[in-house]
């Protein structure tokens, strides 16, 4: 896998370190809308990007658990019901 690297302030910056960057604007702005669950959403279709397909659910999950905020994470046809304290499965574990 080719390690991209984005420009900011002539610096480069790793993918690792846009990992970084992008968990830390999503707290940010988790918090400022007061959001009480997470569902991320336009990740693990195409696989025209420079990481895993599950890197963005994986960093996602990872944030929302440190975070104690539940994550609405529907299979593809699965009812997901807003106003409950619904759990859904880590389905994107074990695949491929």
């Amino acid at each position: 896998m080719t390690q991209q690297t984005m420009k900011t302030n002539d610096a480069d910056i790793s993918g690792e370190s846009q990992r970084e960057l992008a968990a830390g604007v999503l707290k940010q702005a988790a918090q400022d809308l007061r959001a009480k669950k997470l569902m991320p959403v336009h990740w693990g279709k195409f696989g025209l990007a420079n990481h895993n397909w599950d890197d963005p659910i994986l960093q996602v999950s990872k944030i929302a658990s440190e975070n104690n905020m539940p994550l609405i994470t529907p299979q593809i046809g699965e009812e997901a019901k807003f106003d409950s304290d619904q759990h859904f499965k880590a389905w994107w574990k074990n695949l491929v």
